[in-house]
């Protein structure tokens, strides 16, 4: 996505490079948007199961797709619209975990620029430390391992626990060697 485009924008450009075409493939998207295979992907799926898209043909496993002759651009966009709406205050990991709930598989590259708006920047390296922190925590898996100086990781949510975006928490505690537990230290304590 480029620098300050709205995923609402960026789908409806989706559906604008696809919607004269006798047939496409996610591909087309790709590459008429400059988004990621598993964007492409995405959109197509979205609009398959709402009724936006059909497949026109499939030639082996490849599916070629159409779009529906009584789709409308609105109706393309009424996912990422809905999703929007449902987030009534933007923070750079309510973003993220929003853009991640809605992508199959990513990267921190995806997550910073599907995440970025003009009331929040969200960048690349931020993008990959929260992706680590929640693949510490067991909510992403690592699809495909990076490779330093070649590509980033590409990630997959794996628990998806509902809108409000999981966050790394710093807890005071005390820890005893002699018991091997560790005790909360309240707020406000001298």
């Amino acid at each position: 996505m480029s620098q300050g485009r709205t995923s609402q924008e960026e789908l409806h450009a989706a559906f604008l490079a696809v919607v004269e075409k006798t047939e496409f493939l996610p591909e087309d998207i790709q590459r008429a948007c400059g988004v990621s295979p598993s964007v492409a992907a995405r959109y197509v799926r979205n609009w398959k199961r709402t009724g936006v898209a059909e497949v026109a043909r499939a030639d082996g496993h490849r599916r070629y797709y159409r779009i529906a002759a009584h789709a409308r651009a609105d109706q393309a966009t009424q996912e990422i619209r809905d999703e929007m709406v449902a987030a009534p205050s933007e923070t750079q990991h309510g973003n993220m975990w929003r853009t991640m709930r809605l992508l199959s598989e990513f990267t921190p590259t995806d997550i910073a620029a599907h995440s970025s708006t003009e009331e929040t920047y969200v960048s690349e390296l931020i993008a990959g430390a929260y992706c680590r922190v929640l693949v510490a925590a067991g909510y992403l898996r690592v699809v495909r391992k990076a490779v330093p100086g070649k590509r980033t990781a590409t990630y997959r949510l794996i628990r998806n626990t509902g809108p409000h975006a999981p966050r790394e928490k710093r807890v005071r505690a005390v820890y005893d060697e002699n018991l091997g537990e560790f005790t909360h230290v309240a707020r406000g304590l001298a």
